[in-house]
């Protein structure tokens, strides 16, 4: 008896101690070996072993709400923004026929934002009625105009290419004659013959036309061309 009153009390400690302890609700089923104190009297008195649940309850706790996952009938929806990464104007000590397609390109970049920020906005108040001022700013079409126009520096350098001894001192030389008038065209008095110059939106630009006509006759490989043709894209398949 003593054996079994000193086993509950140990229990009962052991019990508040862990209550003590606790945090959350914790329930434990033991249906194998039972409490200490149940070993115990089924030992002494023959009887089988019970099974004891004890459950201990902790204070609640607030679990913040959390955002839903979409589901299937729900798909997430993205926004998108679209970058253009290219190299800005360049003009280096030596400039050559790389630095004039860079800068070719980026003259054709600054044409579309005037058009779009400037011309389309004057030409949508016009057709609406609205009274606008007069707004001023640098249009590069003259620029454009010298080097992709009939008879701009890209036509003759064509010319070059299918002419029989066709060179980069005949190419420059014709741009010259060509392009007497255009304020956007300079070249140096004592220059080399490959020497010109263009005044770009972005400032001037003396370039060396050395290598100009070989590097304009470089072709794409026909095993490119022949899978570009393979491609679902038109632009692509017919234009490229």
């Amino acid at each position: 008896v003593r054996t079994i009153n000193d086993a509950t009390c140990a229990e009962a400690n052991y019990t508040r101690a862990t209550v003590s302890k606790s945090s959350s609700t914790t329930t434990t089923t033991n249906s194998s070996a039972g409490t200490l104190a149940d070993q115990i009297r089924a030992r002494t008195s023959g009887v089988s072993t019970a099974t004891t649940t004890t459950t201990t309850t902790a204070p609640a706790t607030t679990t913040l709400p959390t955002a839903s996952a979409p589901t299937a009938s729900q798909p997430r929806e993205y926004g998108i923004i679209g970058l253009l990464d290219i190299f800005g104007f360049e003009t280096f000590e030596v400039n050559r026929f790389e630095q004039l397609c860079i800068n070719y390109a980026n003259e054709k970049l600054q044409q579309k934002f005037t058009q779009d920020i400037f011309r389309s906005v004057q030409m949508e108040y016009e057709m609406e009625g609205i009274e606008l001022e007069e707004i001023k700013y640098n249009d590069n079409t003259d620029v454009l105009d010298l080097v992709e126009g009939r008879m701009g520096l890209l036509a003759f350098l064509n010319e070059e290419c299918i002419r029989p001894n066709g060179s980069d001192k005949t190419f420059v030389y014709k741009a010259q004659n060509g392009n007497k008038d255009n304020p956007c065209f300079f070249r140096a008095k004592h220059a080399p013959d490959t020497e010109f110059g263009i005044f770009h939106y972005a400032g001037p630009v003396t370039y060396d036309a050395t290598e100009f006509v070989l590097k304009n006759t470089d072709t794409l490989p026909s095993d490119l061309q022949d899978c570009a043709s393979l491609s679902t894209n038109g632009i692509i398949a017919h234009e490229l």
